[in-house]
């Protein structure tokens, strides 16, 4: 789960910057089907990545978000849609994303627009 507490790293932007809990029980239990990762295949290249499920997509995405990287958000929005009802592993990754609505940065308000379409 992401965790908001003030980190000492010496960076200014969310107020608070954003810490992932990898040890919260809940989360680890829906995550990856209970595994706790997911997993990216990566091009020979080395140029390009695959993220081969929704959750997957989201957490990748919410990794970019958190990295500030926006252009990379916009990227992978397209691959965070869904027609069916979010299981407890899509909920809380979407959750995890409230961490970011706070973000004052144009692109960030970009971003969300990319998510939310």
């Amino acid at each position: 789960k992401a965790a908001e507490e003030a980190a000492a790293v010496g960076t200014k932007g969310f107020g608070c910057d954003m810490v992932l809990d990898r040890w919260d029980a809940e989360w680890t239990r829906n995550a990856a089907g209970g595994g706790g990762h997911y997993v990216y295949p990566v091009h020979p290249s080395h140029a390009t990545m695959r993220a081969n499920s929704l959750p997957a997509a989201l957490y990748l995405t919410l990794l970019r978000f958190l990295a500030r990287r926006y252009v990379d958000v916009v990227k992978l929005s397209d691959l965070c849609v869904s027609e069916s009802a979010p299981t407890p592993e899509v909920a809380q990754l979407w959750h995890a994303f409230a961490g970011v609505a706070n973000d004052p940065a144009p692109d960030a308000t970009a971003a969300r627009l990319a998510l939310s379409a």
